[in-house]
């Protein structure tokens, strides 16, 4: 999945940034159906290449495996499937 045009907060060289680029593109994200919050989407300081998404469970969400899917522009990503566990 291709994250899109990154908006940089920093200064971007050919080398892994230590600054942030998040995604420009429209994006949402689920976890157990249920619409997560997007806290940052885009490139991974420190990494070339790899891009990461911090969500936020939502509230409410049983404890068990829930599956994970993130929407960027008419893109969506392979199901992923992660355990929330009781607070």
């Amino acid at each position: 999945m291709v994250i899109g045009e990154c908006q940089w907060s920093g200064v971007a060289t050919a080398k892994a940034s230590t600054s942030l680029a998040s995604s420009s593109r429209r994006k949402s994200a689920t976890i157990g159906g249920r619409e997560a919050a997007i806290r940052f989407m885009g490139m991974t300081p420190g990494l070339v290449g790899v891009a990461q998404a911090n969500l936020v469970v939502p509230a409410g969400l049983t404890p068990g495996n829930h599956t994970v899917s993130i929407r960027i522009g008419t893109g969506e990503s392979n199901p992923a499937q992660i355990t929330v566990s009781a607070p």
